[in-house]
């Protein structure tokens, strides 16, 4: 007869697969309908495939196509250097994917852990999970994916090797944290400002750890970094509209600017996606805090939230969740209320959760979600086509390539590939020869003039040195080059 803490451990260990599996599926059902639909245009997916496989032919440098110059001179993300060995030898748009839908499937499996360490409900704790799983800036992440995804499991990593007090793997989710970006050593100072007061948590970590993290943040971001790769733009200026210490000012002088963000347009929405629970306690300020820094934004797609912007404070506001449950529960002793009332709210907060993801505000919408999504899946046997021609494409021989924007991230396997944005001018007045050109039928050339798309095709359809391919799907239109490269004067 198997005990009753074997039991335990069992049900325990069968509920930790099926959570990871349930995000697996769902993340990886979200990545392979933007797939299938063509949407993972360059920006900001094959950028990202560019960049993490660039290390072993830019002598060991994570170069960035789009800026001309190392990435780490716009976002200061070493982590990249640790991501990249798993990305070089297999630097196709898939399997970014899925790495991406794993590293989130870990992270959410370990949220649901600190959420029923904390609450001590099980059935609780997997509400919020799901709830966390369909909000809709959860899900328009998932429908963009971004490195920052990873974010998720160093964070709830962190916050549950703090509470066990497992040091190497509290230390090493804490150094990715900072390594993460610019802005992780935010992130590792609200995971410490959420433990105060928790007596598993020792006050002396917590005062080590926020010490290193602005050690961090004025001796390598703000000094060490700069130096090393010198910015290649003002970031917070151009994205904030002011330095800041212009933007602290402002906030401290006109307080009422906070309620202002967080109270109405995209801020309300954010607190409703969450049905405002994290009111219930004062270890959601972080959320808050951080959810403020976005809203301000001069850029439309951070101010929204759109995109992956409003991952973060997302994250931190479903991090406090379990404590307000335990609020819920005080006020229902308090009161004797039926058992069952705490629950009430957090089986609220899963419909909630979903019908703001079928129901995205304005602002999402400038991003994928859910909706448009789901209302391209019509054309999934069109584009199954396109995908098929394209990845045969992919594996062809050809050493360099000139694609649309919409379609480059699925012809990208390592090889120099430029995009019409950024090149075209140079492809038109013969400064470079792709072996091999595939283009967009439809629509316009993003960030280029309406009429360019029609320039190209003509251009090629012209010019000796190509051929148009004639058995490309509609949807695409290809030329491979059958003369020698030009002599350059």
């Amino acid at each position: 007869m198997r005990t009753r803490p074997a039991e335990q451990k069992r049900s325990f260990e069968k509920r930790r697969v099926v959570v990871f599996s349930v995000s697996l599926l769902y993340s990886g059902a979200l990545s392979f309908l933007q797939y299938a639909t063509l949407g993972l245009g360059w920006h900001d997916a094959g950028m990202q495939l560019q960049v993490l496989s660039s290390c072993s032919t830019a002598m060991g440098c994570l170069w960035s196509y789009d800026w001309g110059a190392n990435f780490l001179s716009v976002h200061a993300s070493p982590i990249l250097f640790a991501i990249s060995p798993f990305v070089t030898p297999l630097p196709y748009i898939e399997w970014l994917l899925f790495l991406g839908c794993l590293g989130f499937a870990c992270g959410a499996t370990l949220l649901d852990l600190f959420f029923e360490r904390i609450c001590g409900k099980e059935s609780v704790s997997l509400l919020l999970t799901f709830s966390f799983l369909s909000n809709p800036y959860v899900t328009a992440t998932l429908l963009y994916l971004h490195y920052e995804i990873i974010l998720l499991p160093l964070t709830a990593l962190f916050a549950l090797s703090l509470l066990d007090r497992r040091k190497i793997p509290a230390l090493l989710s804490f150094l990715g944290l900072l390594l993460l970006k610019e802005d992780g050593w935010m992130y590792a100072i609200s995971v410490l400002f959420l433990l105060v007061g928790i007596g598993r948590v020792g006050r002396k970590d917590l005062v080590l750890y926020a010490v290193l993290a602005l050690a961090y943040l004025f001796g390598a971001v703000l000094f060490l970094l700069p130096k090393i790769d010198p910015p290649l733009l003002p970031l917070f200026r151009e994205h904030w509209g002011s330095e800041p210490i212009e933007f602290l000012k402002r906030t401290f002088i006109h307080p009422q600017t906070v309620f202002v963000k967080i109270f109405t347009g995209p801020g309300k929405f954010l607190w409703f996606s969450v049905l405002a629970l994290p009111f219930l306690t004062w270890r959601s300020l972080p959320g808050f805090a951080i959810g403020f820094l976005w809203l301000s934004a001069a850029s439309p797609d951070r101010a929204g939230l759109a995109y992956f912007y409003g991952f973060g404070p997302t994250l931190l506001l479903f991090l406090s969740l379990p404590f307000a449950y335990r609020t819920c529960r005080k006020i229902s002793d308090r009161f004797s209320f039926p058992r069952f009332f705490p629950v009430i709210p957090f089986v609220a907060l899963v419909f909630v959760s979903v019908l703001c993801t079928i129901f995205p505000n304005s602002s999402l919408s400038r991003s994928p979600n859910l909706p448009t999504v789901l209302s391209a899946a019509d054309r999934m046997d069109r584009n199954s086509a396109i995908l098929k021609k394209l990845r045969e494409f992919r594996s062809s021989e050809k050493k360099n390539m000139f694609a649309s924007f919409k379609i480059a991230t699925y012809l990208f396997r390592g090889q120099e590939l430029k995009i019409p944005y950024k090149d075209w001018i140079g492809v038109r007045d013969g400064i470079w020869d792709p072996d091999l050109v595939v283009l967009d039928s439809f629509g316009e050339e993003p960030l280029m003039p309406p009429q360019s798309l029609e320039e190209m095709s003509r251009y090629f359809d012209r010019n000796e040195t190509y051929e148009r391919l004639s058995d490309t799907p509609p949807g695409i239109q290809a030329w491979k080059r059958i003369r020698p490269i030009r002599p350059r004067n």
